[in-house]
Parts: structure tokens; C-alpha cells; sequence
């Protein structure tokens, strides 16, 4: 019996650390594709970060930040904070989410995107650099701009439905939640180091991967 015992709780210990090992921290951003705050993150801190840390988080992205729809004669238009060409890029970043790529490369294209863009930026000029980055990161920039032109609207407005569920409600750009819950101080971490926010984040023991990353 002790011996059956001794095996039943190695088995459950086994099962446990496994468990453990497999787990990851769900990783929420809710940003806006023009806003420099957001596009800093983006460049600077989230996907260097995820390259870091890529095996041990699962990345949403809601690219929406403070921009509202609304309906008219000519169906869904929408507002964005910092005009029509932010619209678009929410837009495309949407549609990005919903290729089958690998969240690295997700998130190669948006910083692409992100690194030279600004609301000072033409129309045309945005459009050519979506182009541009499409063609860096081996994405057909054809099919970004079909999505974007029959899935665009239905993709941000999803989102949106996302985005107004959140308690507390979106205050500002970029929001960072970690497994879905609003925590200031993790967030102000992750401005600033993502990667050690995530890391830091574990409950019991951070993983392997973390461990080059934390000072003991």
C-alpha cells in the first residue's frame, strides 16, 4: 500500500510539474496603430520581448485603442483618434492577426509598419509602406488588402464588442492585461520591460527561458 502510495503521489508531482511547465501567461494589448505611445511599445518592448519569451505566452492583439463605429447610409464608419489613415492600419493589423502566422512574425510586420509610420504620414504613403513590409515579411500584400477591403469593418468590430466588455473599461493606450486581469503595477513594468513583467509574472517558478532574464 505505502508503495502504491509513493507511486500515486510521484505521479501526481510528475502530472503537476508538467502542468506547471506548460503553462503561460495570456498576454492582452489593446492599442491604436498611430498613437506614438503604442507604437513605441510595439517597436521597443513587445516584440523584442516576444522573441525572447515566444514559447511562454499567448499573444492577443486588439488593435482597436480608442476608436468607435458608428452606422449611416453608406453602412459602418468609424472614428479613429488619430484619423482615417489609423482606421485603415487598425484595419490591417486585424487582418494580420487573423493570417496564419506565427506571433513573432505577427509581430515583425506590425513593427515594421509601426517603426515608420506617423500622423504625418499621406494616405499614399501609409498604403506604401504596408506594402513595403508586407514584402519584408513575405506576406502576399494583395491578400492583406482584400481582407482589409471585405473583412476589415466585421474584424474591428469584433473587437470592439472585446474591447467595451472590459472592467474597467479602456482609459488609455496601450492597455496590457495579463491573464485578464487589470493589474497597474504590471503594467507600468511592461511599458517599460516586458519581458521581465511577463517573467516575474509566474506564480511558482518562472521558466527556464526567464531565468537569463532575472537577477536572483
Amino acid at each position: 500500500m505505502l508503495a502504491f502510495k509513493g507511486v500515486l503521489l510521484v505521479g501526481l508531482l510528475s502530472f503537476s510539474f508538467a502542468a506547471y511547465l506548460d503553462d503561460k501567461i495570456n498576454v492582452d494589448v489593446y492599442f491604436e496603430a498611430l498613437d506614438a505611445g503604442c507604437q513605441d511599445f510595439v517597436v521597443n518592448q513587445l516584440y523584442p520581448g516576444t522573441v525572447n519569451i515566444n514559447d511562454v505566452i499567448t499573444l492577443n492583439l486588439i488593435p482597436l485603442g480608442k476608436a468607435y463605429s458608428f452606422k449611416n447610409d453608406s453602412g459602418v464608419q468609424w472614428i479613429c483618434e488619430n484619423g482615417p489613415s489609423e482606421c485603415y492600419l487598425n484595419k490591417v493589423y486585424a487582418c494580420i492577426t487573423t493570417f496564419q502566422l506565427t506571433q513573432v512574425q505577427k509581430l515583425s510586420y506590425i513593427s515594421c509598419v509601426a517603426s515608420a509610420s506617423s500622423k504625418s504620414n499621406s494616405p499614399d504613403e501609409i498604403k506604401a509602406l504596408v506594402k513595403t513590409c508586407a514584402d519584408k515579411n513575405n506576406i502576399q500584400a494583395a491578400d492583406l488588402d482584400t481582407c482589409v477591403t471585405s473583412k476589415g469593418d466585421d474584424l474591428l468590430a469584433g473587437f470592439e464588442n472585446r474591447q467595451n466588455s472590459l472592467n474597467p473599461k479602456l482609459l488609455f493606450v496601450p492597455t496590457i492585461r495579463f491573464n485578464n486581469d487589470e493589474n497597474t503595477a504590471v503594467e507600468i513594468d511592461s511599458r517599460t520591460n516586458f519581458t521581465i513583467a511577463v517573467c516575474e509574472s509566474f506564480s511558482v517558478w518562472p521558466p527556464d527561458v526567464c531565468l537569463q532574464f532575472l537577477d536572483h
